[in-house]
């Protein structure tokens, strides 16, 4: 109790909350709205089977390994700003902010979002639209009265297995967002403010690179 009474009344643990829900939050929005398309679009798709190989292809490769790529694009000497600089543009401060964090997130966690959308696009029943279709609906009107809310169980389950892992991860912001970027993790190795400690001393330690 004496952990959760200060995790509750220090401003440090409450602003290290307030960060990783804020930035879980920012990745479940994004996921949504890139994830939703890229599922249908797969539903809809003759070749349902390969695309979504596709997708969980980069699943099959650690996610440490996968975000250290992301470190050599986004780098001040990184890919990116190769391509700025040769078409005489100035670099750009990419690695080490908000921005990055949240692309790393994205990144690692939007298959999540597309397997689960697209599996309950899957088990739609197609009668039901050819069913609106004779009845005159338009498009449109076929995917908000009718595919969509067929889809929210998909969405819903999409949503939670991407803000829980966002909102707890901590080698994505550690990594690409110099440890300013933070996690909650209430487990057995210490409890919220035992980490939210640790964070914080991390926090201090990498602030030069992340506003």
């Amino acid at each position: 109790l004496e952990h959760f009474k200060k995790f509750f009344t220090d401003p440090d643990f409450l602003k290290t909350l307030w960060l990783s829900l804020r930035i879980a939050l920012m990745t479940t929005v994004l996921c949504v709205l890139i994830g939703y398309p890229v599922a249908y679009a797969i539903s809809q798709s003759s070749k349902r089977n390969l695309l979504i190989l596709l997708v969980t292809l980069p699943m099959w490769i650690n996610m440490l390994v996968r975000t250290y790529a992301w470190i050599g694009i986004l780098a001040d000497n990184g890919l990116i700003n190769h391509i700025l600089t040769y078409f005489g543009m100035e670099p750009a401060k990419l690695l080490y902010t908000d921005g990055a964090v949240v692309l790393g997130m994205v990144y690692n966690f939007i298959p999540f979002m597309i397997l689960q959308i697209e599996s309950s696009l899957a088990k739609m029943d197609r009668s039901l639209l050819d069913a609106a279709n004779d009845l005159g609906a338009n498009r449109v009107e076929r995917f908000r009265k009718i595919t969509f809310p067929l889809s929210l169980p998909g969405v819903i389950s999409g949503i939670t297995l991407v803000f829980l892992p966002s909102v707890s991860s901590f080698v994505i912001p550690k990594l690409m967002g110099g440890g300013g970027a933070s996690r909650i993790f209430m487990g057995p190795f210490g409890g919220p403010a035992a980490d939210a400690q640790t964070v914080r001393n991390t926090g201090a330690e990498n602030r030069p690179h992340y506003k």
